[in-house]
């Protein structure tokens, strides 16, 4: 047999006359995925901003117990230098009266005396100085153990922050 066209007259009638069987195919396919790459990638994303996070924890709680152990270690030492510093003006106070008493007797000039005031003056800008530097450093160490601030009513619609600043004056 010769091919033809299908539409001619002839390829219709040999269609028609040919034994007929029926044609089928079965197809059978399926996917093994290697893995659930998107939730895996959640998975290893979730894990390493928890990792992240306990680092940065525990970076936190050694950077405040550092300062915390700076701070503690600052005011002792402002304490002792304004009890020096008190001491010092004690001591330019009681030179001032004697240069005092002694240009009352002609002992020294005015200068000398005036000399002794600016001392005993500089002493205590020292003093305040020092002042300064403690309550600054009790306010830090105050700040860094959490005790600046506190919480009255605590929990209910009621609460309130409370600042004591008496704390933070020097007497004069």
């Amino acid at each position: 047999m010769s091919s033809v066209r299908f539409y001619s007259p002839v390829g219709y009638s040999r269609s028609l006359q040919a034994p007929w069987a029926p044609f089928a195919v079965v197809s059978l396919s399926f996917e093994l995925p290697f893995g659930n790459h998107a939730a895996k990638g959640r998975l290893t994303q979730a894990e390493s901003t928890l990792s992240q996070s306990r680092i940065r924890s525990r970076d936190l709680q050694r950077v405040i117990s550092q300062n915390v152990l700076d701070a503690a270690d600052a005011v002792p030492r402002a304490a002792a230098a304004v009890d020096r510093w008190e001491a010092a003006v004690a001591a330019a106070r009681q030179t001032l009266d004697a240069a005092i008493q002694r240009f009352q007797l002609g002992d020294v000039t005015l200068i000398d005396v005036l000399l002794t005031e600016q001392e005993l003056t500089n002493d205590l800008q020292q003093r305040i100085a020092g002042q300064q530097i403690y309550l600054s450093a009790l306010a830090r160490l105050r700040f860094e153990t959490g005790g600046l601030v506190g919480f009255e009513n605590e929990g209910t619609p009621a609460e309130a922050l409370s600042f004591n600043a008496g704390e933070f004056v020097a007497p004069p």
